[in-house]
């Protein structure tokens, strides 16, 4: 972290309430508050001018910040203000701050409308009865989640107390509409993670249940929570993005075909395995699962003779966004009082991880795309989801995060099957070489086994939900691998209902 200065206010200024010359002494005073402060200066420095230029610091549109930021930051002034900003004396005079959250308000609440809006759409009057349905589900849910959070925060207007409560994890498991599955973790995500996100995502759904049904619209329910949240810490860009994958999830979620799971088996837990028994119990079963689903759409067309090199591009955008965020996956079992062998290789993963978004964005250069392309793309509703649900995996059981490993490092003993189509349509490049690299000479594919040879013992009701919910990552993976190849070879723009539409540049625009 680099020092804190003055340079760091917007428009700061002297929260003083006066500044005089003392006749007698020939000292200058500085009174605020209760207290008065003697400003020490150089002999050859006329007192008369000190106070002078104080009093115009008191403006923080004064000619003199801007010489006093412009100078040298071992000025004599500079240290001045330095002293002085360490007593509390300097204040900022932001841009009026009600104004910018009233703003970032409206703009939550026009997403919030979108999303609203395109779900009717494209779901279309046919489907409105089983859509209402599907939101009343994940209203319950969101809903409660969001009540739970309302009670953390000492409100003017508590929200009513309510027999509304979310799912548990195994009522979620049990559920066979995937996207229910996923918004529902996601939401368990955002009650921690991203309340603001959970938040507008509730009032969404509470104004397409009041649209649908022909109610009045619970228009202000949320009003407090949203203006409470709105302009502070949390991530608006990011309640956008979970906007848009709630969107997704109701849309995709109505269609009983496209939301049937199909990454599913069954397991009979043992009375009590070792981390490692049960680890190759875990293999067994994605081993037949990943037999039976077959090879990915995605794969398919990247080993066609004709395949088009966008599928490359949109693989490493999507990478990009990933890996950006894919340290807060591992940090998330850090907290844990994990055994002392279990923790030392959860931090030491954690330090193998930090970084790696700097190799993708290399990636992505060396590839070609522009730094306005990178920047500008938006991550998919299920890639964004992916870094929610397994950070979630992470908050909820070490087990059920470390046997679903695999899914995002790779099968041991397995070479990835990306490897050569890529080689085949774009040839080495030293960036994706050298990721490669850096996860072989770490192993990552061992780290699964690693950290389950560190867990005696695996009860039946962990078996249970750790094999269930790594299936229902690895149907993720699946169904994120059809949604990047719909999204940047077919040009399917479904994905951004409430993002900004992007222009993808395939085979035919090159």
């Amino acid at each position: 972290m680099e020092a804190w200065n003055i340079t760091k206010y917007e428009s700061p200024y002297l929260a003083i309430s006066g500044v005089r010359l003392d006749d007698a002494t020939g000292e200058v005073l500085v009174t605020a508050d209760v207290n008065e402060y003697v400003i020490e200066h150089g002999e050859g420095t006329a007192a008369r001018d000190v106070v002078s230029r104080l009093d115009a610091l008191r403006e923080p549109g004064s000619k003199v910040w801007k010489e006093v930021l412009s100078a040298s930051p071992d000025s004599d002034w500079r240290d001045l203000l330095q002293t002085m900003d360490y007593l509390g004396l300097l204040c900022d005079a932001a841009p009026e701050v009600k104004g910018r959250r009233d703003a970032e308000i409206a703009k939550l609440r026009g997403w919030i409308s979108t999303c609203v809006e395109q779900v009717v759409t494209d779901v279309g009057p046919g489907g409105r009865q089983a859509l209402l349905s599907h939101a009343r589900t994940l209203r319950q849910h969101f809903l409660g989640l969001t009540l739970e959070f309302s009670r953390t925060l000492p409100l003017e207007r508590p929200l009513p107390v309510t027999d509304t409560r979310p799912l548990s994890s195994p009522e979620i498991l049990a559920l066979d509409n995937f996207y229910q599955q996923i918004a529902m973790v996601q939401a368990l995500y955002q009650r921690v993670q991203a309340p603001l996100s959970l938040v507008c995502c509730t009032q969404a759904l509470l104004s397409l249940e009041a649209r649908l049904a022909s109610a009045q619209a619970g228009e202000v329910v949320l009003d407090e929570l949203i203006s409470e949240l709105a302009g502070g810490s949390y991530s608006s860009p990011d309640a956008q993005r979970h906007l848009n994958g709630l969107a997704e999830c109701l849309v995709s979620g109505t269609d009983p075909s496209r939301a049937k799971r199909f990454c599913v088996a069954t397991y009979e837990p043992k009375e009590c395995l070792t981390g490692i028994g049960f680890m190759l119990e875990v293999e067994r079963v994605a081993r037949g699962v990943t037999s039976r689903v077959g090879i990915p759409a995605y794969l398919k067309e990247l080993s066609a003779p004709d395949a088009d090199v966008i599928l490359v591009h949109g693989r490493y955008l999507q990478d990009y966004h990933v890996t950006t965020r894919f340290p807060e996956i591992v940090a998330s079992i850090l907290p844990k009082r994990l055994n002392a062998a279990l923790r030392t290789k959860a931090f030491r993963y954690y330090a193998e991880e930090v970084g790696h978004d700097v190799l993708e964005y290399q990636s992505c250069r060396e590839l070609g795309l522009s730094e306005a392309e990178i920047q500008s793309a938006q991550p998919l509703p299920l890639h964004f989801a992916y870094v929610d649900v397994f950070t979630q995996l992470g908050v909820l059981d070490p087990v059920a995060y470390a046997v679903s490993i695999f899914i995002t490092e790779g099968v041991l003993g397995v070479d990835s099957p990306l490897d050569e189509p890529y080689k085949k349509l774009i040839g080495e490049f030293m960036a994706l070489d050298k990721h490669i690299l850096l996860n072989e000479k770490y192993h990552h594919t061992s780290i699964p086994r690693l950290f389950m040879s560190e867990v005696k013992a695996v009860s039946p009701a962990i078996q249970r939900l750790a094999m269930s919910y790594m299936l229902l990552v690895l149907e993720l993976n699946y169904r994120a691998w059809d949604d990047l190849l719909d999204h940047y070879l077919r040009g399917d723009q479904r994905f951004l209902r409430v993002l900004p539409k992007v222009t993808i540049k395939g085979r035919e625009a090159a």
